[in-house]
């Protein structure tokens, strides 16, 4: 009532999962203020104690027509299925084919050492081989890193291996020292329990 009579805009969107939780015929109305809610009440009022019949304008018509025609809709006219079918697997075949095409494509290529790259029977699909590919180049990176770190010694002298210890000895201290003060604060909110 009061999107049609006043210029004030209300969102529908807010609103749709509920109304589509609603029974067939029902809604839910929100009054813009007490105002608007006293002048629906007195008019639904007036208008029930007349006893005169009020028809609502309806969409579909109810009853079992309304049952038939939603049964009915959930089905497919079999000339509309048979052209569906048919286009999709046309599609399925181009599809089909140009994955090939790439594969032959990918087969004839050259990689940056000069060797054409060989496709075995069991790696049939585009993905298969780019994947052979990279896992092969991942690895001899991470081969290369493992090598590097191996030659490097952190703790090759003594003045290191002290380095390394005094670093771990403050690091330790420091945390102890958090702890501490965490502690100390906790006795004062006497939140402290340790057991």
């Amino acid at each position: 009532m009061t999107q049609l009579t006043s210029g004030i805009e209300i969102s529908v969107s807010e609103d749709d999962e509920l109304r589509a939780k609603l029974p067939r015929n029902c809604g839910i109305i929100r009054f813009v203020d007490k105002l608007a809610f006293s002048l629906a009440f007195s008019e639904l009022k007036k208008r029930c104690s007349s006893q005169e019949k009020i028809t609502w304008p309806l969409e579909e018509p109810m009853g079992s027509q309304f049952l038939l025609n939603k049964y009915r809709s959930r089905f497919l006219d079999p000339q509309e299925l048979s052209d569906s079918v048919s286009q999709a697997l046309v599609q399925f075949d181009e599809a089909e084919r140009e994955s090939m095409e790439q594969l032959q494509q990918q087969a004839l290529l050259v990689d940056e050492d000069g060797f054409t790259m060989v496709v075995g029977s069991h790696r049939k699909t585009k993905a298969g081989i780019m994947g052979r590919q990279k896992l092969a180049s991942t690895v001899e990176v991470d081969k290369a890193l493992a090598k590097l770190k191996k030659k490097e010694k952190e703790d090759f002298y003594r003045f290191q291996l002290r380095e390394k210890k005094k670093q771990e000895m403050n690091d330790l201290l420091s945390k102890f020292k958090q702890d501490q003060e965490r502690v100390r604060l906790m006795r004062e909110k006497k939140r402290f329990r340790p057991y």
